[in-house]
């Protein structure tokens, strides 16, 4: 009550908007701090404009960090396989060197490389659906949670930050097929 007295107040010197905290799907539960967990999800358009997923991430929490899952505020990720939705090790940007590379979440001990993420191929379908819709955009990197009953968009990026996924991925851009895409658009 107390809560919701404060915003009506708020409101009436701005507008707001209020959402319902989100909480991740059961299974992902374990390899966060308490933020959202979401993937990034790159898709390009190929050569007959129809969106491919090309690569994604899973970025969570840990350490002090309950709020974002947010790589540059200190969030860690790992690379989903873009065909099983296997996940890699994980690793920050190397704010902390110490950190370097693992299979665990660093506070939970929750297994994160091998871990399958829940509703890969739904979360695939709906950043091409997505995309689909927006196919003046060569390349948008979708925000997507995983909740309880499916994914769920956060956000699309025309700036989807490459160098995040870069950092995760096996291969360079270069060798990726991304790289054939992007020439076939230049």
């Amino acid at each position: 009550d107390d809560l919701l007295e404060r915003l009506v107040e708020r409101s009436k010197r701005r507008p707001l908007i209020v959402q319902p905290r989100l909480t991740p799907h059961p299974e992902l539960v374990p390899i966060t701090a308490g933020a959202l967990p979401t993937m990034r999800v790159l898709t390009c358009l190929n050569a007959d404009g129809e969106p491919e997923v090309m690569a994604s991430m899973l970025r969570t929490s840990f350490g002090g960090n309950r709020t974002v899952d947010n790589l540059h505020a200190g969030g860690i990720g790992a690379l989903v396989d873009v065909a099983s939705g296997r996940l890699s090790r994980a690793s920050n940007l190397g704010a902390d060197a110490r950190l370097g590379w693992f299979s665990a979440h660093p506070d939970t001990g929750a297994q994160i490389e091998g871990k399958v993420v829940p509703c890969w191929e739904k979360a695939k379908a709906l950043a091409v659906a997505a995309h689909s819709q927006f196919n003046d955009r060569v390349v948008i990197g979708w925000d997507i949670a995983v909740l309880d009953d499916g994914p769920i968009f956060v956000e699309g990026n025309g700036n989807p930050d490459l160098d995040i996924l870069q950092r995760f991925m096996p291969v360079g851009f270069r060798e990726h097929r991304f790289a054939e895409l992007l020439a076939h658009h230049l």
